[in-house]
């Protein structure tokens, strides 16, 4: 077996979703510090069946219909919540891929204006889940009704806990909306 599962999701969800875009935009990288600042949800979740969905978006100018846009919702089921409201342990969320408004602003233009926009892409860097470690901790940003990751790549290692435990008591961010 040559990828891991939650490996593998996230390159079919880049490759499904956002591939085109992502060749057009500019990495900010983001640390584990900026990363648990920006989240007003962090989890500790394991992959749900199945492991994404995706979603068509229609996309029209008033007048024509054109190629709706693909969203993929990665599928997580909550195992502990470590910071935020509004989920609860147990449940299946689906949380979109991150930027997910500004993805669909540069599709819209695109395919309707015929603009190519360059965008700075929030990304971060997760560390090496040891072999056979399911859960991972999920870095989100909710608004109450939708789940969206702070950056590309926003799901670290479960062994990264004790640092994320310390840097979310340092933070003094708000919880998150109901």
């Amino acid at each position: 077996m040559s990828m891991r599962p939650v490996a593998a999701l996230a390159v079919v969800a880049t490759l499904l979703c956002s591939a085109q875009a992502m060749a057009s935009g500019r990495q900010n990288p983001l640390t584990l510090e900026e990363v648990v600042a920006r989240s007003n949800l962090i989890v500790i979740a394991k992959p749900a069946k199945p492991p994404m969905r995706i979603e068509e978006v229609a996309v029209t100018d008033g007048t024509t219909k054109y190629p709706p846009y693909r969203r993929a919702l990665e599928r997580w089921i909550v195992r502990r919540i470590i910071r935020g409201r509004g989920v609860t342990i147990g449940a299946t969320v689906e949380i979109r891929g991150a930027q997910d408004g500004m993805w669909l602003t540069v599709y819209r233009r695109r395919v309707i204006e015929q603009v190519n926009k360059i965008v700075l892409i929030d990304t971060y860097q997760a560390r090496k889940s040891p072999d056979g470690e399911v859960e991972r901790i999920l870095f989100v940003q909710s608004d109450g009704k939708t789940l969206e990751f702070v950056a590309e790549g926003s799901v670290e290692a479960l062994s990264a806990r004790e640092e994320v435990l310390k840097l979310d008591s340092l933070a003094k961010s708000p919880p998150a909306p109901l």
